[in-house]
């Protein structure tokens, strides 16, 4: 067996979890199809979704790639270059371009699937939704690929007592999103509608159960510190925009929880957000009813309702 190593002439831009989600996969499928096994590289997560703090991962500290399988089969993947010989390795030279640096590379000429794929345990990240939505596409050409949280995750998950049944999870980010809003000049019209009137309407439109999980921003003020990258944007987002003292206006109509409730879980979230986000993910899950942000056709048969039911082209999270 040969193994694939990916070389870049261009460093790669941070980005957040889903976009690097969909990057890995596609590094992933490649090569799958070239009946090779990839070494996976080093991704930055944006500092933007992370209170102002830079990481750098491969993600194993979020996926079990133990466990991955394509189609039903183990597939195996190679974290440490160490481990195996140097000749047997392939290199891959990827000429990025100005668009595929900025984290898009399931668009790179050299990488593009001829073949749809769909992900399990959850579902598609959206910024690979388009190679499902062929109305050409035939069900018994779609490559499936099951990739779990690891162990880790699902421990940290099995120990809160949320102390919610038969509760609704409404997912409430996208602070990046937020800063092209009119509000701070831009063209997007988000906040708006993200009032505690229009979410409670929402709710209600999908369930009678007062249980609410709502799953946004670290409600928490950031000031500049040592090793944190401290700008306008992460300003606006954390201390001028700082909409969840609107969310939290949901807590007059309903058992609603944040993060904040749950001080183990404030604790993870303060340390890395993207692994609070992870364990977030198996709370939507597990929910009775589902609301996410923004309405793509891939994630209709997930989630039960859309706060903002224009179908979003634009928006590559993991929820």
């Amino acid at each position: 067996m040969n193994y694939i190593k990916f070389k870049f002439n261009l460093r790669l831009s941070p980005a957040g979890f889903g976009h690097h989600l969909s990057n890995l996969l596609t590094l992933i499928l490649y090569a799958y199809k070239k009946n090779s096994i990839p070494i996976i590289p080093t991704f930055r997560l944006e500092a933007l979704h992370n209170l102002g703090k830079n990481l750098e991962t491969n993600f194993s500290e979020y996926f079990d790639y133990s466990n991955l399988k394509i189609n039903g089969k183990k597939f195996n993947v190679i974290t440490d270059i160490s481990e195996i010989d140097q000749n047997l390795i392939n290199i891959i030279d990827l000429k990025v371009t100005s668009e595929t640096c900025r984290c898009t590379l399931w668009k790179h000429p050299e990488l593009i699937s001829s073949c749809p794929i769909d992900v399990k345990p959850f579902y598609l990240p959206q910024g690979l939704s388009s190679w499902l939505s062929s109305q050409y596409v035939n069900k018994k050409d779609i490559i499936d690929i099951y990739l779990p949280f690891n162990q880790n995750i699902i421990n940290k998950y099995n120990s809160i007592h949320l102390n919610l049944k038969n509760y609704t999870c409404v997912h409430i980010r996208a602070g990046d999103y937020f800063l092209n809003d009119k509000k701070f000049g831009g063209k997007n019209d988000f906040i708006s509608k993200i009032s505690a009137q229009s979410i409670k309407n929402k709710i209600k439109s999908v369930s009678t159960s007062k249980d609410v999980y709502l799953m946004t921003n670290l409600v928490k003020k950031i000031k500049k510190q040592k090793n944190m990258r401290y700008n306008k944007q992460i300003d606006i987002i954390y201390n001028v925009l700082n909409y969840n003292k609107e969310l939290l206006k949901l807590k007059d109509d309903f058992d609603c929880k944040f993060v904040s409730d749950y001080p183990s879980l404030q604790d993870i979230g303060e340390e890395n957000n993207y692994l609070l986000y992870c364990i977030e993910i198996l709370i939507m899950h597990n929910a009775k009813k589902k609301i996410s942000m923004f309405h793509n056709k891939h994630k209709s048969s997930y989630y039960d309702a859309f706060i903002i039911e224009k179908l979003s082209n634009t928006h590559h999270g993991y929820t």
